[in-house]
């Protein structure tokens, strides 16, 4: 069996992902979303192979949304499939190849952007600071890791690297096999940017999807850091 694991924050693209999902029965995508927000009521899923689950969590709360998933996979492999990309049919076929095998390890292969071109190829995982090797979809693994290793926060790596390093650790570089394929799409929804801010205690998440808005936002950081230079104010208005 192989299970897609989906932390949901952007609805506006499960239908997409689901299209790009093979029809397989060896296959079951897992979704998990906080209770506060509205149920889904998307026709793929009454797709007994599509399985949701509510969180009692921040909407931000990645690890939580993670875990809970985490929990219902008890058997054949995994993979991370984050809700502003769609899958690659090449992870199923890598998935299908090991499977035959009984392979008992992880599997490290390249992503792409959406123009083709390569972003990461496969390199063994590491815990430094200095260059970013690993993405979230990168990797196909055996379940059995899940018994020992869980999603994390940390405040020196991106957390999917926290995780798959942990991972890499549990099984050593004799079970970690990298190849040439390419098996995640980097971000194909991604919008032109990202802007995380506390507001009143809570942490708000903004995205700017429409690309005349993002040309504005950039004047007017541009003209505020000119002013700033100007009368030689030290703070800079940052944008994310």
């Amino acid at each position: 069996m192989l299970h897609i694991a989906t932390p949901l924050f952007r609805y506006e693209y499960l239908e997409q992902i689901y299209e790009s999902i093979p029809k397989n029965e060896d296959i079951i995508w897992h979704i998990s979303k906080i209770k506060e927000r509205p149920a889904l009521t998307f026709d793929f899923l009454a797709d007994p192979r599509v399985r949701v689950y509510e969180c009692d969590c921040l909407d931000t709360d990645t690890v939580t949304k993670r875990n809970v998933i985490f929990d219902q996979i008890k058997d054949g492999y995994f993979c991370l499939l984050d809700d502003d990309t769609v899958f690659e049919q090449e992870m199923y076929n890598v998935y299908k190849s090991f499977s035959e095998k009984q392979f008992k390890g992880m599997v490290i292969g390249a992503q792409k952007f959406s123009s083709g071109k390569i972003r990461l190829k496969p390199t063994y995982p590491h815990n430094g600071t200095f260059k970013l090797t690993i993405d979230t979809g990168m990797i196909l693994s055996n379940f059995t890791v899940l018994n020992k290793v869980r999603w994390e926060f940390s405040e020196t790596i991106p957390n999917d690297a926290h995780f798959w390093y942990r991972c890499y650790q549990f099984y050593g570089k004799e079970l970690t096999i990298l190849i040439p394929d390419t098996i995640s799409l980097y971000n194909k929804f991604a919008p032109f940017t990202r802007i995380k801010k506390q507001i009143f205690g809570r942490q708000i998440r903004f995205e700017i999807q429409n690309i005349v808005i993002f040309r504005i936002i950039i004047l007017i950081s541009s003209i505020l850091n000119f002013f700033r230079r100007l009368f030689g104010i030290k703070r800079t208005f940052k944008f994310p």
